[in-house]
Formats: C-alpha cells, structure tokens, sequence
C-alpha cells in the first residue's frame, strides 16, 4: 500500500504536470470507486495538489476539490496509453505538457472524491487524522505525546493513522531498525533516548524513500521484478547491516514485522 512518500511523490508529481492548467474535461471508465459528477471539473483550473497523511487534494478555481486516495496499488500516471489497463479516473488537460493524468489502479481499492474546498478538512477519511511527521509543526515532543504510554505495541499506535498520519507497516518495520527499537515493545517500556532514536529514525526514512522512490510511477514492493530498496522490510533471513545477525520476522495484528533480533530485543 502506498505510505506517506509514495504519496507525497505523487503529489509533487501532480504539482508538475497540472497546477496552472485547465482540466478540459474527467472521464470516469470506472463509477465503483467515485463520488461526485466528473462534469463538474471541466473548465476548471488546477490551482494546486498537496498531502494529507495518505491522501491526495487538488485545489480548483471556483471552491471545487478532488480527493484522491491511491488504495493497495493505485498511481497517477502521465499520458497513459488508452490500451492501458486499470484507468480508473482519466483528467484531460489543456495546454503544454502532458494531455492527461490517469488514476491507474489494478486492484481497485483506490477512492476519489469530488467536493468542495470547504468540506476537505471535514471529510470522514480527514478528519481525525494525526500529525504529519514531515510537518514542521511536529517534533520529538509532540511525536512522543501523540504516541503516548501505555502497554499498546509501538507498531499498533504508529499504524493508526489517528495518532500519526502517513506512516504505513514498511516504514515501522524500518523505522525500528534505524533506532534500534523492536516494534512490539510496549510504549510504556521506551526510554527517553530510544524515543529520540525513533522520531531521528522517522524523520530519516521519510527523507531516505523520497530520494530513493522519486520518480513518474511507483515500484510497488509486490510488483513481479521489483527491486527492495529498504534496509529491513523484506529481509527476512538476510544478514543486518550493522551485526552479523540474520533478519526475521513476527507477526502482530495479522501485519508482518522484519526486526533484527540483536540490534532490537523485544524486552526493553
């Protein structure tokens, strides 16, 4: 499922190809997955796209919005072929550039939304998101409160995306690793300087996928040939980068984790 890089590469990209032109006109092939009329874009400027935790907004002229969430597979794609498969929502645009950005989604989890600019901020999917961890308005402190204490696993309140926005399972299975953290510890057993460790090692990750990842379509890791850019995830019986340890993995929730069981013991 894409995390929060994947989505914020595919807003800049969205940025790139369509802020400042105008939308001549939505085609929908696919109605299971949208709400809204697709006519209501037409004639419409694309002001803006932006984040939010997993989510993708497109600000228009006029107060209208389009919401877009890209499901397990989902990717917005430039001047897509007509023959190719999976074209879900297809904008075609005016002017330079490329003549359309199409919504391709194979397995058909993806969602989007026509509304108005002013609902986006209270909209089911929105509103009881939690603070963004590439937001300048989030540091350790507030990282630390938000997740909280208590005999809940890190891994479950970092999953929840009302405690923090964006963050997916790949992204805590790495995040443990870099500061050398097990995921299913209990909050209340993490210690000050391992809470350090975590939000250094969440801001590292972040910054590390959106160098790694950038690009006009997402590799996603079940994609046949794709490649494994991460450190941990994945890794199962791979040697750790910093002990001789080999990986492993656990389950928690029905959710896989990838820990190394030296660099990371599970009892603090």
């Amino acid at each position: 499922m894409p995390e929060l890089p994947e989505v914020e590469i595919a807003s800049r990209n969205l940025s790139a190809w369509t802020a400042g032109r105008v939308i001549v006109a939505a085609r929908t092939p696919d109605l299971a997955r949208f709400e809204g009329d697709a006519s209501d874009l037409a004639g419409r400027r694309v002001n803006s796209w932006r984040r939010v935790g997993k989510y993708l907004v497109a600000e228009l002229e006029g107060g209208l919005a389009v919401l877009s969430h890209l499901g397990m597979t989902g990717q917005w794609i430039a001047d897509a072929p007509p023959e190719r498969a999976h074209q879900r929502v297809v904008l075609v645009l005016e002017g330079a550039g490329p003549q359309t950005v199409s919504l391709i989604d194979p397995r058909r989890f993806g969602w989007t939304w026509i509304l108005r600019s002013a609902d986006v901020a209270s909209h089911p999917r929105l509103v009881d998101l939690g603070p963004d961890p590439l937001s300048g308005d989030l540091d350790l402190e507030g990282f630390q409160s938000a997740i909280g204490q208590g005999k809940t696993a890190l891994k479950s309140r970092l999953m929840n995306q009302r405690v923090i926005a964006g963050l997916g399972n790949i992204a805590i299975s790495e995040i443990g690793w870099r500061a050398r953290v097990h995921p299913h510890r209990a909050c209340e057993s993490i210690g000050p300087e391992e809470w350090a460790r975590l939000w250094s090692a969440t801001r590292e990750h972040l910054e590390y996928v959106l160098e790694v990842e950038d690009g006009e379509e997402i590799e996603y890791q079940s994609s046949a040939g794709a490649k494994n850019p991460f450190v941990c995830y994945g890794r199962e019986g791979e040697p750790c980068s910093r002990c001789p340890t080999l990986l492993d993995r656990l389950t928690l929730a029905g959710r896989v984790t990838f820990y190394c069981p030296t660099c990371q013991e599970e009892a603090p």
